[in-house]
């Protein structure tokens, strides 16, 4: 088998269109996208730098979630830039649960749903590591390889040693029985919660959102033409444009959440805006960004 095939062995076909150049419709809101999440990142840096000594658990777990949102948000700006609108939709279902779990541990100082949710994959992990050596196959599989094997045997000691230290003994029989980290009933009660009511249709979880799902085939064809496919990367700004918009405006909400639950750290210098009557103020730059934005974005109603 040859170590490189040449390329032009195989036929193919550009459907993605990736040489043609970003939309020039939506450059604006595009470099609005790059500018929050670069201060995002600066932001998330900042708070690690000024703060991180004194971070207890609720802290760490709300800092691993800014991080996330920030890999959300760079992974739908990157897609709608590439004019791949679905999967940019789809990923941006993500960043409302982030949003919600992020509102939810703010929203308890007495940090039992930061425990929770810090408890809550890894109870879900020493669940399945521990099933995994009783089935024979998997058993099998393990067993194959000695290195691997004693990876298994310390993550899941690990596992084990995390759900029965101090910091979790207090929600970990709760966390046995819960459905979710959260402990509401389902989703949509979790999203109310958090006051994100009227995001829960907008987060893929009812049939009413055009998100990509394995199941909803109608969407991949062009309405009121027959059966005529769409196209791979979509040409149409509007969706791309409307897409960004939201992506920004959520982000720097999200900023402001966490910049106000941190006791409102000074971590960069404040920003001279102007108002309506032309006088000049000075504003924390999380309020800053968002006046910004508001005049770049123009968001539209859903």
């Amino acid at each position: 088998m040859p170590d490189e095939t040449p390329p032009e062995v195989f036929s193919q076909f550009d459907g993605f269109a990736r040489n043609r150049a970003a939309s020039a419709e939506a450059r604006a809101e595009e470099e609005m996208a790059r500018i929050t999440i670069d201060h995002g990142c600066f932001f998330l840096d900042s708070l690690l730098d000024t703060r991180g000594a004194e971070f207890e658990l609720r802290d760490w777990v709300i800092v691993a979630l800014l991080r996330r949102t920030l890999i959300t948000g760079e992974a739908v700006r990157s897609l709608l830039q590439r004019g791949l609108v679905e999967p940019g939709a789809a990923t941006f279902r993500t960043l409302l649960e982030l949003e919600r779990n992020l509102r939810l541990v703010a929203a308890d100082n007495s940090g039992r749903r930061a425990h929770r949710l810090a408890a809550y994959g890894t109870l879900k992990s020493r669940h399945q590591f521990k099933g995994a050596p009783k089935n024979p196959q998997a058993r099998e599989w393990m067993f194959q390889d000695e290195a691997f094997f004693e990876w298994f045997r310390q993550q899941s000691r690990k596992f084990r040693e995390w759900l029965e230290s101090e910091d979790f003994q207090d929600v970990a029989e709760d966390m046995r029985q819960a459905r979710d980290w959260h402990g509401f009933s389902n989703q949509e009660e979790a999203f109310r919660e958090a006051g994100m009511a009227s995001d829960y249709p907008l987060s893929g979880f009812e049939g009413t959102s055009f998100f990509v799902h394995a199941t909803n085939i109608d969407w991949d064809y062009i309405d009121s033409e027959g059966l005529r496919l769409k196209p791979f990367a979509r040409g149409d700004a509007s969706l791309a444009r409307d897409l960004l918009g939201k992506l920004t405006l959520k982000l720097i909400l999200i900023y402001i959440l966490i910049w106000e639950d941190s006791r409102k750290p000074e971590y960069q210098d404040r920003v001279a805006i102007q108002d309506a009557h032309g006088d000049t103020h000075t504003i924390p730059a999380p309020w800053a960004l968002l006046d910004y934005a508001m005049n770049v974005v123009r968001p539209r109603p859903p």
